[in-house]
């Protein structure tokens, strides 16, 4: 069976401000629809774009260079007519590729331009929130190198690791979108729109490739349609018939001056791929020996990076301080929706909790909840572990332990019956008592020592 599949990748950059005006770009940050708005990014009548966003404009040249796409001299503004209700005024503006004819990981790069993006539509309600509207997006279109869901999912997963540890775009869920092109056997290409997710695009692709083949098997023809990818559901489904370019209308935008591609420009974006994941990959697993699974997820950021490698300055255990990065910092920042570079637990800091940890002054508990607290307020580990009596102190352990005997003489006696469960109860009760300061297997080890 003969697949073909090629993406066209919406990518929203990561800037403060939005393509043709200054209103802010944290959309998924908020919960009140159309704030984020003015005349100009919801197409109110007689309104004109401001300057040119020249951080997209040079983002999206750093997109072209991490794709080895050749720079084109100029970008030139098109208006790109349809209608729908995202798009208030009836067109959305587009440039000319920024670069073209690229390669990554085998897979061609027919071009990437920049675009602003249209605000969200909920069809079951009618309702239309602007507050994304003309925010900054490249849309990266590749060739039809691909030939399987795998494949695809691989390629999707190296481009965005590339983007997120170059700090290019914005990595929050629900933010990126795939329209999915796919063909089989030689038949008509058919698009798949509302695809916001490389799960997503990898079931989608998987069902796709089903229909196509299930109708060529019947002796039925594949229409060439854009459909929907209903996730719910796991399948797609018509939407309308594939538009060409002559139905979009395209014409250059008179508000917007021709933007020519510098050497300065383009010496703006190279700083962003000075280094690239498989470069500090390959430092990490060198210098570090960190195992695999690790470094996988710090090269996820380049800030990330750079924070790891600053603690093992303070501290020289590189695979315990990666190990409490990814496996309990990560998380809470994720919750917090904090960047690395946003907390108060600094590298140094973040040494010496570890370090506490390593010379038995507190346990791995102790430790765990602290990453809840310290990351979010200014206030030295150790300061902070005094102030809530943290430490690990032999006589105030012996102290607890006896407080739990004679608190719980049954579970006591059925210890000393047999019952050996009772135990662990005992050691649950010193872990609350304790807040967990001690390591469940030393309370253990004491509680056995009284008893027996």
């Amino acid at each position: 069976m003969d697949v073909k599949i090629g993406f066209e990748i919406h990518v929203p950059l990561k800037t403060n401000r939005k393509l043709f005006c200054y209103c802010r770009t944290n959309y998924w940050s908020v919960e009140e629809p159309n704030v984020l708005i003015c005349p100009v990014c919801t197409g109110m009548p007689g309104s004109k774009p401001f300057e040119v966003n020249k951080e997209a404009i040079i983002k999206g040249i750093a997109i072209c260079l991490a794709l080895n796409c050749k720079l084109n001299d100029r970008i030139i503004f098109l208006r790109k007519h349809y209608t729908y209700p995202d798009l208030p005024s009836g067109y959305q503006r587009t440039s000319t590729p920024v670069g073209e004819h690229g390669r990554f990981h085998g897979v061609g790069i027919r071009e990437v331009h920049v675009e602003e993006d249209p605000g969200q539509y909920d069809p079951s309600t009618g309702v239309v929130d602007y507050n994304r509207s003309g925010c900054p997006l490249a849309e990266i279109v590749t060739e039809p190198d691909l030939h399987s869901p795998e494949e695809a999912r691989d390629f999707l997963k190296k481009l965005f690791q590339t983007f997120g540890y170059m700090d290019l775009t914005i990595d929050k869920p629900g933010t990126i979108r795939f329209d999915v092109n796919v063909s089989v056997n030689g038949g008509e290409r058919v698009e798949i729109k509302n695809v916001n997710s490389i799960k997503g695009a990898y079931r989608a692709l998987l069902f796709e490739i089903s229909r196509q083949k299930r109708l060529l098997e019947s002796g039925q023809e594949v229409k060439r349609e854009t459909r929907a990818y209903l996730e719910s559901q796991m399948i797609t489904v018509p939407m309308r018939e594939k538009e060409t370019a002559a139905d979009y209308r395209y014409i250059t935008d008179p508000d917007i001056p021709i933007i020519q591609i510098t050497e300065r420009l383009i010496d703006h974006a190279r700083s962003y791929t000075q280094e690239l994941p498989e470069t500090a990959a390959k430092r990490l697993k060198e210098k570090y020996n960190l195992p695999d699974e690790i470094i996988e997820k710090l090269i996820i950021n380049k800030k990330n990076v750079a924070y790891f490698e600053k603690a093992t300055e303070y501290l020289n255990e590189p695979e315990e301080l990666a190990k409490w990065i990814v496996g309990h910092l990560y998380w809470q920042l994720n919750l917090k929706n904090k960047e690395i570079d946003e907390i108060y637990l600094t590298p140094e800091r973040l040494a010496k909790l570890v370090k506490l940890y390593l010379d038995k002054k507190i346990s791995d508990v102790v430790l765990k909840e602290s990453f809840k607290v310290l990351p979010f307020e200014d206030i030295d580990p150790l300061d902070y572990i005094e102030r809530e009596g943290l430490t690990m102190e032999e006589s105030g352990l012996e102290q607890i332990l006896d407080k739990v005997i004679k608190e719980h003489q049954k579970a006591v006696n059925d210890y000393k019956s047999g019952k050996k469960e009772a135990l662990n109860f005992l050691v649950g009760m010193v872990m609350k008592e304790t807040r967990g300061k001690y390591p469940p297997e030393k309370v253990k080890e004491e509680l056995k020592k009284l008893l027996d």
